[in-house]
């Protein structure tokens, strides 16, 4: 209940914070797969909900008139930079979102200095989280080593096996982005996927256009998005590459996209 709370908080304020693409945010947070995993004890709920709300409070500043950031402003960016920075492994994939924010918007060249010192930071914090964290697993504090070392050295045949399994499950991934029963314990009927893809359509006609959103806002939208779900899906296969089989890696978890979703789905919004 308190996962799920904090997820639909989370989600209805980035929808209210969200200056474009109100229905296509919408739309991914009441994915079932979004709905399942907020709704069940792991770190996707909370996950998803900040990013969706980092996504809504960048745009937010970025899309607005000449009007300079307040000082309360400010901190409430500090503060999503720093829930981002406390969400699962490759959240942390949406800070270049920040490019989008203008110098001439903050009071100050130290505010400026200070957002991207706050997201220097977290990304350490991220990322240093990720190692401590696997000296309390049966794995060993090695093993961050053990995979970087093995991917670079094989960097060829990782790549290889990498999109040799994207095209061998890519409907299984994108299929589980929509919707997933926990652990495959059960077939989604395929009126699910076809019901939530007519929804993500008729949010994306939906969308209103605006005089910022350029060809280069979209295009940043798009491509992070694109470099993100790659991102993810290292961080989620490099490991099996490593200790497992070297041909083909399992890529199915298609909930790792959620939190990424939306930036596509935004560079689309209002081009009708």
């Amino acid at each position: 209940v308190v996962t799920l709370s904090l997820y639909l908080f989370g989600s209805w304020l980035a929808i209210k914070i969200i200056p474009i693409g109100k229905w296509a945010l919408l739309a991914v947070a009441l994915l079932p797969t979004s709905l399942y995993q907020a709704a069940t004890i792991n770190g996707d709920g909370y996950t998803n909900a900040v990013s969706f709300l980092f996504i809504s409070v960048v745009l937010a500043y970025a899309l607005r008139d000449e009007t300079r950031m307040t000082r309360r402003e400010f901190i409430g960016l500090g503060a999503v930079i720093f829930l981002l920075g406390m969400a699962k492994p490759g959240a942390i994939l949406l800070l270049p979102l920040l490019l989008l924010v203008p110098r001439k918007f903050f009071t100050s060249r130290g505010h400026w200095i200070g957002m991207w010192a706050v997201a220097v930071v977290m990304a350490v914090f991220h990322a240093g989280w990720i190692l401590i964290s696997f000296t309390n697993t049966s794995l060993g504090e090695g093993t961050p080593g053990t995979i970087f070392t093995s991917v670079f050295s094989q960097l060829g045949q990782y790549l290889g096996a990498f999109w040799r399994s994207f095209l061998i499950y890519w409907q299984q991934l994108f299929g589980s982005t929509i919707a997933a029963y926990g652990y495959w314990e059960g077939k989604v009927p395929a009126l699910v996927y076809w019901l939530a893809g007519a929804v993500l359509v008729l949010a994306l006609l939906a969308g209103e256009k605006h005089a910022k959103m350029t060809k280069g806002v979209r295009a940043l939208l798009f491509g992070l998005m694109l470099l993100a779900w790659f991102g993810i899906l290292v961080m989620y296969t490099a490991g099996k590459f490593t200790f497992d089989s070297k041909e083909t890696v399992l890529m199915v978890q298609g909930r790792y996209l959620n939190a990424f979703l939306p930036l596509g789905l935004l560079a689309l919004s209002g081009l009708a």
